[in-house]
């Protein structure tokens, strides 16, 4: 077997720690922002996510 593999233990930390950062289980507030087409403008129009003008960002603000 070529390449570095993880072990089930450092897997698993790596999933706790997501699930500690995120918390997928409790309710977020809603960010008001259209994020699914903002990320489709942005790769429709090749725009690196640093690079976006201010204006475009308030257009897909909800």
């Amino acid at each position: 077997m070529s390449g570095q593999t993880m072990s089930f233990s450092d897997k698993r930390k790596l999933m706790e720690d997501f699930i500690e950062k995120s918390k997928p289980y409790e309710k977020h507030e809603n960010l008001h922002f259209d994020l699914r087409g903002y990320a489709r403008y942005l790769e429709e129009n090749s725009i690196s996510g640093k690079d976006v003008p201010k204006e475009v960002v308030e257009r897909f603000k909800r």
